[in-house]
């Protein structure tokens, strides 16, 4: 029997708490790390804070969108700016999947992506394979360097200080917007831009394939240059794109079989004119958003461009055109020359921005203000007749002369001195000053310098200030700046300068309405020969001018919708003789209203109710005195146009036999009679003698009166008032002419006062002046006299 006590049974310790207690000293430890690091990293984000230099190219666009020009940046890279809603969810997805799967995880590195980085490249004693995530690839793109593992370790710090300043979404949209595409083409919208010509939202997915493989391979798989080898491997990830869900299956069979022929193009350049105004008044400003619309830029840059190669044989070489939004004053095509590439006559210069003569182009601006003024109505009479403007004798187009002409009509055939006589009595200054207070900088620079030749063309205007003009008066006499881009008024508050958007009268309701109303009443010059631009074509308020030299030929016109400023000739200011406004500018102004705008119709405005009608006299235009037989219906604006009744007729007292008359103080108690004559203007008068066309004769005054008669004395034509008259050898005679009313027979010249010929009224007659000042004198028969003075001065 074995009495041996049993063994003792050895018991396992337990190991459980030691185990947590070392769990615990290393989550400790790893959270003292991590905060260690996160301190380290903050600290580090501190002193090297990344701030990276984002440039883009800068772009025009139209007011629909369509890009216009894109520029270079300063590192000559073409970088368009593909915003957010650019990129669709494929293009994103595409992307993601590609480049780094695990984007929406990590913190902007992917340490398990380094952790086997490390480990391949160890394995193969050389690099494998990178852990670069789309942080990373921004950081590289952004401040490219040198591929060391120092510069590893400095894209992974800046990789994860993205993370801080943007969120996902946002880096990997600065990721697709630096991804390069070969040469200097930068950005998945410059490439599908410049590739395809589409923006990034309209890519299929095919291109969408293609565009995602060549930032790898840029050099080999540049677009248009390697294809073949270019559609392979868009085939190869479009598969591996339908297998991860990311297009549909069909798709991808459609996309498989999708042609794919993408060429290199030319950056957008177009409206270059208007283009380089907006770049240069908004140096700061990306991407400006422009008024023009590109559809129709382009008709009337096509439009203008054949009709200029057709006036090339005659030496016209080049014009320009502006339309203008009436309701707005935007501008919505902006055409400064023919050809903007042809430099034969300065193709980049911006003829719409260019001084030049107008021609008679402002008349319809200075009857609108006369009218407001109450010098004239449509129907008041004004004289075409030869006047001397002291020294100044204009002459109409055609060198002829029509007597007297209502001013509707004188409007109408552009005629000459009506408009000089009008402009005498508005004032110059004050017509001057009217167009600078509206916006028209050129004539605010020419205070001073201008007379009354101004309203024929004797001043400086640029075609845009001229299509501001006519706007304001298709736009009821309202006036606007024109609005080159859609943030015009948006700048000029910020600059604290005029607001763009705000009105100013530039004249009443009424006077606008019946200066258009005149205007649309004008026949066509083009006619007949031009029937075949007339059917479609709006209802137009046009004017044309030319001016002397016929170094400008004007159009300008306006319906409903639209005003459209032509202008042609040579930039370098040659005339040409068939030049003129008539004849060249308006057939293009009728094309371009067809081509434009043919829902119009033959609508036109309302006319405003302050805008009257009235009876007047056919001979004066003004209300009808009682002896006014002949009656016409005219506009007026009440309480603004003459109400003085018509004077062409007066009341004369005569001998019964109708041979002598009397005034009041040598009429006889009975034996006379009441007559009535027509009682001209001096100036017509003596038109009418010198036409030969019969006079009112009034019967010689009583020969027995002494009395001094009341009323106009002899107008002095020649020599005018303060002239300064240079004597040289065999330099002519000074001519003494004058003007005076139906009575008179008999004029007295006088120089210096003393007495020196005598003579009908007709006759002229002429002196030698000495060097000096001189005062010429001239008395009529019935006592009234008038004087004017003058200087002459002998060569040195």
């Amino acid at each position: 029997m074995n009495n041996q006590a049993p063994a003792a049974t050895a018991v396992a310790p337990n190991r459980a708490p030691l185990l947590v207690n070392r769990f615990r000293r290393f989550m400790r430890r790893s959270a003292t790390t991590a905060l260690l690091l996160l301190l380290l990293f903050l600290l580090l984000n501190a002193l090297f804070p990344f701030r990276p230099a984002l440039e883009w190219s800068r772009e025009v666009r139209d007011r629909n969108g369509e890009l216009l020009y894109a520029g270079l940046t300063s590192d000559q890279k073409w970088r368009l700016y593909a915003p957010d809603t650019a990129i669709s969810p494929e293009l994103a997805a595409a992307i993601v999947h590609k480049e780094d799967r695990w984007f929406y995880a990590h913190p902007g590195v992917n340490p398990f992506a380094v952790a086997r980085a490390i480990v391949n490249n160890a394995a193969h004693g050389r690099r494998t394979s990178g852990a670069s995530t789309i942080n990373m690839q921004v950081v590289r793109l952004l401040e490219p360097a040198p591929r060391t593992y120092a510069q590893k370790v400095r894209e992974m710090f800046r990789a994860c200080q993205l993370t801080l300043l943007y969120s996902k979404r946002e880096v990997l949209q600065l990721y697709l917007n630096r991804l390069p595409y070969g040469g200097n083409l930068e950005g998945i919208r410059t490439a599908s831009l410049f590739y395809l010509d589409k923006e990034p939202a309209q890519l299929s997915p095919a291109e969408v394939a293609a565009l995602s493989v060549v930032p790898n391979r840029p050099s080999t798989l540049r677009p248009g240059r390697n294809n073949e080898e270019l559609i392979q491997a868009r085939n190869h990830w479009l598969r591996r794109f339908g297998r991860e869900g990311i297009f549909s299956a069909d798709e991808v069979a459609s996309g498989l079989q999708e042609p794919f022929e993408p060429q290199r193009r030319d950056a957008p350049s177009r409206a270059p004119h208007l283009v380089r105004r907006l770049l240069r008044e908004q140096p700061d400003v990306r991407e400006i958003r422009a008024s023009i619309d590109a559809e129709l830029q382009s008709r009337v840059e096509r439009l203008l461009q054949d009709y200029v190669r057709r006036l090339q044989p005659y030496g016209i070489q080049n014009a320009c055109a502006m339309l203008v939004d009436n309701a707005n004053c935007q501008v919505l095509a902006y055409v400064g020359s023919a050809d903007f590439m042809d430099p034969r006559d300065g193709g980049q210069v911006d003829g719409l921005q260019a001084l030049r003569s107008p021609g008679s182009a402002l008349k319809p601006l200075l009857y609108a203000l006369a009218m407001d003024s109450g010098l004239v109505t449509p129907k008041t009479v004004l004289l075409d007749v030869p006047t001397d403007f002291q020294g100044y004798r204009p002459s109409n187009f055609d060198r002829t002369f029509s007597g007297p002409v209502t001013a509707e009509f004188a409007l109408g055939q552009s005629l000459n001195l009506p408009a000089v006589r009008l402009l005498d009595r508005y004032g110059v200054e004050n017509f001057r000053r009217k167009l600078g207070e509206m916006g028209c900088r050129s004539m605010q620079a020419q205070k001073g310098q201008l007379g009354l030749s101004m309203v024929l063309g004797g001043c400086g205007i640029r075609p845009a200030e001229m299509a501001m003009l006519y706007a304001g008066i298709a736009n009821r006499g309202w006036c606007r700046p024109l609005q080159y881009s859609l943030s015009d008024v948006d700048l000029s508050r910020a600059k604290g300068t005029t607001v763009l958007g705000d009105s100013f009268p530039l004249v009443s309701e009424g006077s606008a309405w019946a200066i258009g109303d005149m205007l649309t009443q004008l026949q066509r010059p083009d006619l007949p020969q031009g029937m075949d631009r007339t059917e479609g074509l709006p209802l137009i308020a046009w004017k044309t001018g030319t001016s002397y030299g016929r170094r400008d030929a004007w159009s300008v016109g306006f319906n409903t919708r639209y005003t459209l400023v032509v202008w042609s000739g040579n930039f370098s200011g040659q005339g040409v003789p068939e030049l003129t406004g008539a004849g060249v500018a308006a057939p293009l102004l009728f094309d371009l209203f067809l081509a434009l705008d043919r829902q119009s119709g033959k609508t036109w405005f309302a006319m405003p109710e302050r805008l009257r009608f009235r009876y007047v006299c056919t001979q004066s235009g003004l209300p009808p005195a009682p002896g006014c037989r002949e009656q016409v219906m005219d506009y007026f604006l009440p309480l603004v146009s003459a109400a003085a009744p018509c004077t062409h007729l007066r009341e004369v007292r005569v001998s019964a036999d109708r041979k002598i008359s009397y005034c009041m103080e040598c009429l006889p108690p009975s034996g006379y009679a009441l007559d009535t004559l027509a009682n001209p203007e001096p100036e017509l008068l003596a038109w009418y003698r010198e036409q030969g066309l019969p006079t009112p004769a009034l019967p010689p005054h009583n020969p027995a009166c002494r009395a001094v008669l009341a009323g106009d004395a002899p107008r002095i034509v020649s020599p005018a008032e303060a002239l300064t008259y240079i004597r040289y050898p065999g330099a002519g005679q000074v001519e003494l002419s004058c003007q005076v009313a139906d009575e008179v027979r008999e004029v007295f010249w006088y120089i210096n006062d003393r007495f020196y010929a005598r003579c009908d009224p007709q006759t002229p007659q002429f002196f030698d002046p000495q060097p000096g000042k001189h005062k010429i004198s001239c008395a009529d028969d019935k006592g009234r006299s008038s004087h004017v003075w003058i200087v002459a001065e002998g060569l040195p």
